[in-house]
């Protein structure tokens, strides 16, 4: 940008004091200053607008990633409280087999080595 300093403005116009020259000179830096100005304001204007739509694009990514992560996570808890309850249903009926033995042992005498022999282990596992 051309900037004009005080001695060289005093240099070039003061001789033209009170003529067209001056008027017109004065003239030509209002356009010039206005019609910077105006388009200072036109290239503000368009780079908010293109900041608002990067933003808007960004913002639409972001709530699409979130409901991608969001189903993702559904998922997982699904599969873990299946994995889960069919966890759990194994642990009862080890529980269950283990009650069973548990009690059988209770009324089997020491001696009784004959009834202890006849309890398969594998049944209980499978």
């Amino acid at each position: 940008m051309y900037v004009l300093s005080c001695q060289s403005l005093q240099r070039t116009v003061l001789p033209y004091q009170g003529s067209v020259v001056w008027l017109f000179f004065f003239y030509i830096i209002f356009l010039v200053s206005c019609s910077w100005c105006v388009l200072q304001k036109s290239l503000s204007l368009q780079v908010k607008e293109e900041i608002h739509e990067v933003v808007d694009r960004q913002v639409g990514s972001l709530r699409m990633r979130e409901r991608q992560l969001v189903r993702q996570v559904e998922v997982v808890t699904a599969h873990e409280t299946c994995r889960l309850g069919t966890q759990q249903a194994r642990l009862m009926h080890s529980k269950g087999a283990l009650t069973a033995t548990s009690d059988l042992l209770d009324h089997c005498a020491d001696s009784e080595s004959n009834t202890l022999a006849k309890i398969k282990v594998d049944e209980m596992f499978s």
